[in-house]
């Protein structure tokens, strides 16, 4: 008889789960690294193109299967890999490859190496967690040149557990009926984890130890609120989780039952919750979720798809954000993209996290900048007063200075070509680095709005990758030094009169929204997936006690 046994980990999908173990282990694919002769290269081409067939078919099912019992939001990411299917590069270098005598699956292989190596290279935190994503097509066709179909083990009231999962993979089990996910690796902002919150699915992830204390088909219960797999658990640990389950599946149905009411606290102050976005198929979500516009449009899928970077994909895809926003604003990012950029621009870097991305990529190379500014500012032509700039990886104020220069020169290049401007489009910065927050009287002197993102702040300020499982206990979105340089860049906002919101994880979760509005925040940009839970905690709680709650706290 095993004692109950429990594993710190950390919470990705929040939620409570009681059910049956069940490990889950990919099938080991493996390469044929022989050379094989001339005369055999259009077989194997031919081969590579039934697979991307069969994986494309495959994906379709599984982006359709996403939309209809899941959502937009996350079709839009299984989307994603069936452009990755799709580019012409990648197969003209698996064709070059195989030309090259290698084997179709020694081909893909190397042909997706040599593009995970640039990714994992890049120093951005977005394309180091679309690593899975990648892997996962390549995996995908690999499977499909190997075998003829998947399978998977039945799943109904299990408890999965593994290394790590994919998109794909979280939609594909979740039909099966799989209660809740804990992996040894993964990460908060991950694609899988995107669509575990989507579906409700209680997720944990940097479980260490999981797979090898948990045993199939034994019972275990899972606690994404507080973060821990209890193995074994005893009777009275079952009776306890039991009635914390019931609990909030009311807490849930009145959740739910709030989300169209406004925005405000239990003393009727506004607080305006706007919308995280990633692709364009998510943009319908934004008014439906009843977000107050978007927040945070990410622009780096962009440099996932080599036909979709142009001025012009670029400035529809803006002008379609905002005409899905109401009349309410959008906070567009520029490229937060690492060095390479998915190309060779660059060597590789010793420390890319600490490295060349971000705004000082885009200062270094003008045309990429200005090549965005182009779309943007032609779609703030087009809706004057909607549109706001955003700068990454801010350290110093001449970065700011240097990009204000810029917008004035694409601006005046647009009234010599006679098209439209809007010539008050605010230009704001994310406060990420931690040097900012302490120079924040300063930078609010030559920025028009602050955006605080809580990802990379409390990686800077704690010293700790927030992608390393080893150290995850490390990464505490609460620590009270990360909320102290938050207080400080509000209060030097609201000196200089400008604008400022949060735009992390951070703002995702209920009791943390509750510190940031104590502190003075009264705008939190945050997954649409994660707004009703936090428009029902701040309607039911008052500022003072707010205040009172983040005075203690730091």
């Amino acid at each position: 008889m095993n004692e109950e046994h429990r594993i710190e980990a950390v919470s990705a999908s929040p939620g409570i789960a009681i059910g049956t173990v069940h490990k889950y282990r990919r099938i080991r694919l493996e390469t044929d690294s022989r050379t094989i002769d001339p005369a055999e290269c259009d077989t194997h081409i031919e081969r590579f193109a039934h697979a991307l067939d069969l994986v494309e078919e495959e994906l379709h099912r599984i982006a359709s299967l996403a939309r209809t019992e899941i959502g937009e939001n996350s079709s839009a990411i299984i989307e994603t890999h069936i452009q990755m299917l799709r580019d012409p590069e990648l197969k003209k270098m698996i064709e070059s490859q195989i030309r090259k005598l290698k084997t179709v699956d020694t081909a893909v292989f190397d042909a997706f190496e040599t593009f995970l190596k640039r990714l994992r290279s890049a120093g951005n935190a977005f394309f180091a967690e679309r690593i899975s994503d990648i892997t996962d097509v390549r995996d995908r066709i690999l499977y499909r040149l190997q075998h003829d179909a998947s399978s998977h083990a039945p799943l109904k009231g299990s408890i999965l557990i593994a290394d790590d999962l994919t998109p794909t993979e979280v939609v594909e089990l979740s039909r099966l009926g799989l209660k809740a996910i804990v992996l040894v690796a993964g990460g908060l902002t991950s694609h899988a984890s995107i669509i575990a919150r989507s579906m409700s699915i209680p997720k944990l992830v940097a479980c260490k130890g999981a797979v090898g204390s948990a045993s199939e088909g034994d019972s275990a219960i899972v606690d994404a609120k507080t973060g821990q797999l209890i193995l074994y658990p005893t009777a009275s640990t079952l009776a306890e989780y039991q009635s914390k389950w019931e609990a909030l599946q009311r807490h849930r149905a009145d959740v739910e039952s709030q989300s169209g009411l406004p925005s405000i606290t239990a003393c009727g102050v506004e607080i305006a919750l706007r919308a995280n976005v990633e692709f364009e198929s998510e943009l319908h979500h934004v008014m439906a979720s009843g977000a107050m516009g978007i927040g945070l449009l990410r622009t780096e899928s962009f440099f996932m798809d080599t036909q979709q970077g142009t001025v012009a994909s670029q400035q529809n895809f803006y002008e379609h954000a905002v005409e899905a926003s109401g009349h309410h604003s959008v906070t567009i990012r520029l490229f937060d993209v690492g060095g390479d950029k998915i190309t060779d621009l660059r060597e590789s870097e010793a420390n890319p996290f600490l490295g060349w991305r971000g705004i000082r990529i885009l200062l270094d190379r003008k045309e990429l900048l200005r090549e965005q500014l182009r779309a943007i500012l032609g779609a703030a032509g087009t809706y004057p007063g909607r549109i706001r700039i955003m700068a990454p990886m801010v350290t110093l104020l001449d970065e700011v200075r240097e990009l204000r220069l810029e917008v004035d020169r694409v601006q005046q290049e647009r009234m010599i070509a006679g098209k439209p401007i809007d010539p008050d489009v605010p230009i704001g910065i994310m406060v990420e680095v931690p040097a900012v927050a302490l120079q924040a009287d300063e930078f609010a002197a030559v920025s028009d709005f602050f955006s605080i993102g809580t990802n990379d702040l409390t990686q800077y300020t704690l010293a700790v990758d927030r992608g390393n499982p080893l150290i995850s206990e490390l990464y505490q979105h609460h620590h009270p030094a990360v909320f102290r340089l938050i207080r400080m860049t509000i209060e030097a906002a609201d000196r200089k009169g400008i604008p400022v919101a949060v735009c992390g994880e951070l703002a995702s979760d209920p009791d943390a929204a509750e510190l940031l509005v104590g502190l003075g925040l009264r705008d939190l940009s945050m997954s649409p997936s994660s707004i009703a839970d936090v428009k029902a905690r701040l309607r039911s709680s008052r500022c003072d006690e707010m205040r009172a709650k983040a005075t203690v706290f730091i």
